[in-house]
């Protein structure tokens, strides 16, 4: 901001620009406490990131892992790469629940940051605007443990900062940085770094226009460092589809997701009230900022590159499909997208006045009035994840354990997984070792599909054993169940129950019952029921 503009906004400019950047740093800071609040930060995919981060790093370092027997690294560069490499470096070094801890204090520090970093290359001052980042933090990908996608998501921002930055300096070495943080971003994750490339191709595209193509030279050196980053998230993306369909969901339900604002709505449905009152308030943004940038005329600037791709971004959320190149929940990612690129052009385009600092306040109230919802069901989660924690000193070191999951809670379904993050134990569900874009491969050998049951597709999962073990030659040595009653009398239910009091025994029960431990028992069984020999 210059000194003609302070002076022609007068002292509440001037005082804003004194103490908006102590403002951001309060409201960053009290953004974690969600996270900083409790033991465990419990999130859908976490459990199982802890757990391959641990797989890693024991292959890479110890030879005689018991990991060795199931798992083997994939020797490439993929999507996912850059979140599981330094969450396996933190959790080397770090007790499993900091390290994952610091990877979700990062996301939430970093995308605020990346996003305020776009506003100072371009503008060189921060509008009141800016803080509608920080309900946006808060989204839905960030609370199922995308974690990968998260970091990315905050890198995008910082790329697109630093393509600004090193088209008007017309500095090579920044050029160099911007082609290898493109890259970097990529690896992190494909979508983010997609959308980084779809929105500074609009931006050159202005520039371009502008200058009346004198540009091109500059724009090469951009294409040629960027092409890199370019081939690998084509060669993956192409490489891992199956065709193309468009989007089957009904517009109405489209409609609906964009009302409710729905990648802030991150555990159920009560922070609908939140996600709509962020929705009016980003409303009334948009229609201010509307008013002031097109009074004058519909003339295109530079600073509207980011509505242009946002544009494009929500159009997209109506085509593209849910799934798409072994990615999902592509529509949530989609509309995440759209609010970061509108609220970025946004914040771009207006300046400090009256309505921008209500409208400002208002986005900060928002976000802190939500935040004892979140911490409150971080509690809830922390202590679901402290609970199970609680078998870890029944299972010995070096077992083969298989979870089963009995619970209604959605986020639920890896919780069993941090029973590996730590200690070397193998946890016969990973999802993650199945798919191409995750560094961790079952061994073709010893892959359980669904020779142990149902475990991972089911609440009331039937339980099998002699399958696996006659295909795999590896032995289940231990059973943790989780939110399990004796009161069910399914099928599925009484049938696991009958295979564990025959071919294993209960070594502990938690106080309320929601963790079982049970280990194997020396006498090994067949399946009939009939005893075959000793393992003593």
């Amino acid at each position: 901001m210059n000194k003609s503009y302070l002076e022609k906004e007068g002292t509440s400019a001037s005082l804003w620009k004194r103490y908006e950047l102590y403002i951001f740093w309060i409201v960053l800071l009290l953004n974690l406490i969600p996270v900083l609040g409790v033991s465990y930060f419990f999130t859908g995919d976490g459990p199982a990131h802890l757990y391959n981060s641990n797989i890693i790093a024991s292959l890479l370092s110890n030879p005689d892992s018991v990991f060795l027997d199931f798992f083997e690294l994939r020797y490439e560069l993929i999507p996912n790469l850059g979140g599981h490499i330094l969450l396996s470096i933190l959790n080397a070094f770090l007790p499993a629940v900091l390290a994952e801890k610091l990877i979700y204090i990062t996301c939430l520090v970093l995308l605020p940051l990346g996003f305020r970093y776009v506003l100072k290359q371009f503008n060189h001052y921060v509008s009141p605007l800016v803080y509608l980042i920080f309900p946006l933090a808060h989204n839905f990908c960030f609370y199922i443990g995308f974690q990968s996608f998260s970091l990315s998501l905050a890198l995008m921002f910082f790329t697109i900062g630093l393509a600004q930055k090193a088209y008007s300096q017309k500095k090579t070495s920044l050029m160099i940085m911007w082609g290898l943080m493109l890259f970097a971003t990529a690896l992190f994750h494909l979508f983010p770094a997609v959308i980084a490339m779809m929105t500074l191709g609009i931006y050159f595209l202005i520039h371009t226009i502008k200058e009346n193509f004198k540009n091109i030279k500059e724009l090469l050196i951009f294409v040629l460092l960027g092409m890199p980053a370019v081939i690998f998230s084509l060669h993956f993306i192409l490489g891992n589809s199956e065709g193309f369909q468009f989007n089957q969901t009904e517009v109405a339900q489209l409609l609906k997701g964009l009302w409710l604002a729905l990648p802030l709505v991150t555990i159920d449905t009560l922070e609908t009230s939140y996600s709509i009152a962020f929705n009016v308030i980003f409303g009334l943004a948009l229609v201010l900022t509307f008013y002031e940038r097109f009074k004058k005329g519909l003339v295109l600037q530079t600073n509207d590159f980011a509505l242009l791709a946002g544009v494009l971004v929500l159009i997209l959320y109506f085509l593209l499909p849910d799934k798409m190149a072994t990615g999902g929940f592509l529509t949530m990612r989609l509309l995440l997208c759209c609010y970061l690129l509108m609220g970025l052009w946004v914040s771009l385009n207006s300046r400090f006045s009256i309505l921008t600092l209500i409208l400002g306040l208002a986005f900060i109230t928002v976000n802190l009035v939500k935040l004892p919802y979140q911490l409150t069901k971080a509690k809830e989660l922390s202590a679901d994840a402290v609970a199970i924690s609680e078998a870890l000193d029944y299972i010995p070191e070096g077992s083969t354990l298989l979870p089963l999951n009995y619970s209604y809670h959605w986020l639920h379904y890896n919780i069993g997984l941090y029973l590996g993050a730590e200690k070397e134990i193998v946890v016969l569900d990973n999802y993650e070792a199945s798919t191409t874009h995750f560094p961790v491969i079952w061994k073709e050998e010893v892959f359980p599909g669904e020779l142990l049951g149902d475990f991972g597709k089911s609440n009331r999962p039937k339980l099998l054993i002699e399958p696996y073990e006659e295909f795999s030659g590896q032995r289940v040595d231990a059973i943790v169940r989780w939110k399990h009653s004796f009161d069910l009398t399914d099928e599925a239910t009484l049938y696991t129950d009958s295979i564990l009091e025959v071919l294993f025994y209960p070594e502990f029960t938690s106080e309320d019952g929601s963790v079982e431990v049970h280990l194997r028992k020396k006498l090994e069984v067949n399946s009939n029921f009939g005893i075959n020999k000793s393992t003593n």
